[in-house]
């Protein structure tokens, strides 16, 4: 009986499918009428009218080859962000270019909306607006001869019932839900995302600050107490992609800016060796030896834990990993590094397998092929970490009577600020974390906490989700 109701269903859907267009379609004005009013309207309509545009531009198999070719990195399973504000000029072989493209798909809806202004409109007031592949899709061969994405949306926050928009070509639009996917079973098909950039910083070059105010120094606060800091910043500055219509404000990269930071203000140092020691705190082998009261923070992995709980959403792929260090008799001392826009994709913990097969879609009368994903199986790759390399002295003066506190926060930066203040959070597990600390993500989570002392003699603390190295 239940065979034979799926069969009439079927036979009804397909009997009935004659009209594949979907471009009359109204719904952004409907979507954003009730948002907050804390929040930006305009952000959200901004946001459905270019996903909107580009989704309908993907119809040009140029268009297609060119976000493929430009996302690509070799020899990595991630993709490039592409920044609009940096593409939108960037010729195609027609002549015409990225943004020339999109527009010609603006439709009704849209120019009700906006005129012939969206484009100008989210160069000032969305900078940050992202077309990226995600990285779950990279062991996947995207023929764009025959394969059309959907287009994700990214709002600023979820729309009614924690969903997103997501686009494709021919207009139809679909509300997916997000919450916490994390077994990647939400992925219904292939797509792009338009989102706010995770790997950029819109950066004021006068106030070192980006467009919602957040200090340069709380993206890499490392840059603070390196020796060569003045040498490390103009470096990072420079590194910039200019704006021409502001010429005050540069595109910077966020892990181009800490390889930078690295390579400047790395420690390069010797580490005390150890060797023939043998007495039960090894700092008191040297207790002359300047190097001895170094601490060095020389680097990190993830587990397949933290994946669990970050990894898998349509639009988060990386993190900012902050590590908080302070003293416990001194109340002036704090250090803090971050390695941003961290690639959970990168961390080699996990392997994804997934199909994407070609397939009737019936939907409101009318039956269009779309690239669904099939056959999704996560797993853990058991052993498999990812050393991250960070090599920095975060004190030279450790003294035999204090105790040194350690804490790991992972931090997200999107749309929305959500100002973290580390005297009222549980920014840190540790119960001797009791400093200001004010933040300015979107979302943390901490990820655990150590102490260490003079006598540690143990090179390595683990915590539930991270490994964390120091040396002296």
């Amino acid at each position: 009986m239940k065979f034979q109701y799926l069969t009439i269903l079927l036979f009804i859907c397909f009997s009935s499918c004659s009209n594949d267009d979907f471009s009359d379609e109204r719904n952004i004005s409907e979507w954003t009428k009730d948002i907050m009013p804390s929040y930006s309207q305009q952000r959200y309509n901004l946001r459905l009218a270019f996903g909107k545009a580009l989704a309908a531009s993907l119809c040009e198999k140029e268009i297609r080859d060119y976000i493929k070719d430009k996302s690509e990195i070799e020899g990595e399973k991630i993709y490039n962000e592409l920044l609009f504000e940096i593409i939108k000029n960037d010729k195609l072989p027609s002549g015409r270019t990225v943004s020339q493209v999109i527009k010609q798909y603006e439709d009704a809806e849209i120019k009700e909306i906006f005129g012939e202004t969206l484009q100008d409109v989210l160069s000032t007031e969305d900078p940050l607006i992202t077309i990226k592949i995600p990285d779950i899709f990279h062991q996947l061969d995207w023929n764009t001869s025959t394969t059309i994405p959907f287009v994700g949306v990214q709002t600023p926050q979820e729309l009614s019932d924690k969903k997103f928009v997501f686009y494709y070509h021919n207009g139809y639009s679909e509300l997916l839900s997000d919450n916490n996917s994390v077994h990647f079973d939400r992925i219904k098909y292939f797509y792009l995302m338009v989102k706010y950039s995770s790997d950029y910083i819109y950066l004021n070059v006068n106030k070192l600050a980006n467009e919602k105010n957040i200090s340069l120094y709380e993206f890499l606060p490392q840059i603070e107490f390196c020796n060569e800091k003045e040498t490390a910043l103009t470096a990072i500055i420079k590194s910039g992609i200019k704006n021409p219509l502001t010429p005050n404000n540069i595109y910077i990269h966020k892990m181009n800016s800490f390889k930078i930071w690295q390579d400047i203000c790395g420690y390069k140092g010797k580490f005390v060796d150890k060797s023939n020691c043998n007495k039960i705190c090894p700092r008191d082998c040297f207790t002359n030896e300047p190097l001895a009261k170094n601490v060095i923070l020389t680097g990190f992995d993830i587990r397949e834990e933290l994946l669990i709980f970050t990894f898998g959403y349509f639009f988060i792929e990386s993190g900012h990993s902050s590590f908080q260090m302070f003293s416990k008799n001194d109340p002036s001392f704090l250090r803090r590094l971050v390695i941003p826009s961290f690639r959970y994709a990168n961390t080699n913990v996990y392997k994804l397998e997934l199909d994407l097969k070609i397939d009737k879609l019936c939907a409101d009368g009318a039956r269009f092929d779309v690239p669904f994903i099939k056959n999704i199986v996560y797993a853990s790759q058991e052993g498999k970490q990812n050393w991250m390399p960070i090599s920095a002295l975060l004190n030279d003066n450790v003294t035999n009577d204090d105790e040194y506190y350690f804490c790991i926060t992972l931090l997200q930066y999107q749309d929305i600020i959500v100002s973290i203040d580390g005297a009222k959070s549980d920014i840190c597990y540790n119960s001797n974390f009791n400093r200001h600390l004010s933040l300015n993500a979107s979302e943390y989570a901490s990820s655990g906490s150590s102490s260490y002392s003079w006598c540690n003699n143990v090179n390595s603390i683990y915590n539930w989700t991270t490994g964390f190295e120091f040396r002296y």
